[in-house]
């Protein structure tokens, strides 16, 4: 146990002995005391240049961006007659915007080139609702 404390204490006082070590040879010294000591005191000296993958600098911030650079809702014409919305019927707008309707529910309604209205909803859907209908219908942008 002394002999442990002795070998540290003259790794701490003679730090500048480390200060020049790469991280290999940090990996191949085979003294547990020595590699530890080599690893922090590599480490301490490169702390201000370590940097965290761009990936996990982008985890989670997904929608941090869209708030800042999307609209929460679009408002445009639909290009047609719709008549009685069920899932799968495509939607095109006047923007050039292709929708499918993916809500398991029938939307009972027709029309002649109605003006639409289409907003986020929860778990990155989208609901389209009609400019003289109470009621929404999910849907998902295929083009």
């Amino acid at each position: 146990m002394k002999a442990h404390l002795l070998v540290i204490s003259t790794l701490l006082l003679s730090s500048n002995v480390f200060a020049e070590k790469t991280l290999q040879e940090c990996i191949d010294n085979d003294n547990d005391i020595e590699r530890l000591a080599c690893y922090d005191n590599l480490f301490r000296h490169a702390k201000g240049n370590i940097t965290t993958s761009s990936n996990q600098q982008k985890f989670g911030s997904e929608s941090l961006k869209k708030a800042d650079q999307e609209p929460s809702q679009i408002e445009s014409q639909v290009v047609g007659t719709i008549k009685n919305l069920s899932k799968g019927d495509k939607i095109k707008l006047i923007n050039g915007q292709t929708w499918v309707v993916t809500d398991t529910k029938v939307l009972r309604h027709e029309a002649k080139n109605p003006n639409v209205t289409i907003t986020k909803g929860v778990f990155s859907s989208y609901k389209l609702k009609f400019e003289d209908v109470n009621r929404q219908i999910r849907v998902k942008r295929i083009k």
